[in-house]
């Protein structure tokens, strides 16, 4: 049974963001207040740690934590929100082009309120067995951001962005570039039955999250569409991880 399964604690403060790239370029249906507290969960997450099977993983957010990195009116009220909604969310991957496969971020959400101090009210998030060999025990082929970087963007569509630009900026050069085709893209920001005038997509996504990125971050990022035909096959970024990126 699940719920008879191994929890580890982890309450690591590194603030480092660290995800399989299979995540990366997985489809997750999420609101912005569910993905700041997934990336406030992550970052406490020790990356490094062995992985054995059927782990879950149990981590702590406090409303005292919630309303320091971000602007709310009632701190307590939006974490447990965010935390309902996250109970909810799965991971789409498509290890293959006839496979998909769906997983739960979560197991458990468990509220805590405290009657004394509101900055004491925490949820506690258990992160479910599926998705715990994405998260520990990584060896390569993962993402590694810093929590302040994955937090600024005030979109999901800019937090994905910034996701996979992080994901091929892991090397040694300033001047990287991202090169995704167009379905992968749709299929990233999940917008597959949205915007499908190419011209829709360009305003509402790519640009949208471009002009938020270069604005709460200082990135330096172009693009270009490829083209067969009249037809945008592919989409190209171009950035410079000297401004901005904090690895």
């Amino acid at each position: 049974m699940e719920e008879d399964r191994e929890i580890q604690v982890h309450s690591y403060t590194g603030g480092l963001v660290v995800q399989d790239n299979a995540l990366i370029h997985s489809a997750q249906s999420m609101s912005l207040p569910e993905r700041r507290l997934l990336y406030l969960a992550l970052s406490r997450i020790y990356s490094e740690a062995e992985y054995t099977r059927g782990t879950r993983i149990g981590v702590t957010v406090t409303a005292e934590e919630w309303a320091s990195n971000f602007e709310t009116a009632n701190p307590w009220r939006d974490l447990k929100d965010a935390a309902e909604g996250l109970y909810n969310r799965e991971v789409r991957l498509t290890p293959d082009a006839n496979t998909l496969r769906k997983i739960r971020w979560l197991d458990e959400s468990v509220y805590k309120r405290n009657t004394y101090s509101i900055d004491r009210c925490h949820v506690q998030i258990v992160f479910s067995g599926g998705i715990v060999p994405y998260l520990i025990g990584l060896r390569d082929e993962f993402t590694v951001m810093q929590l302040s970087a994955a937090i600024t963007p005030s979109s999901v569509y800019a937090m994905r962005l910034n996701e996979l630009l992080h994901q091929m900026g892991r090397n040694d050069k300033p001047l990287s570039w991202l090169h995704l085709s167009i379905d992968e893209f749709r299929f990233i920001m999940e917008v597959q039955d949205k915007y499908q005038k190419f011209s829709d997509l360009r305003k509402y996504v790519i640009e949208a999250a471009i002009n938020d990125l270069q604005a709460s971050s200082g990135y330096k990022i172009t693009w270009e569409a490829i083209r067969k035909g009249r037809s945008v096959k592919a989409l190209k970024f171009f950035y410079d991880r000297q401004l901005g990126f904090g690895f």
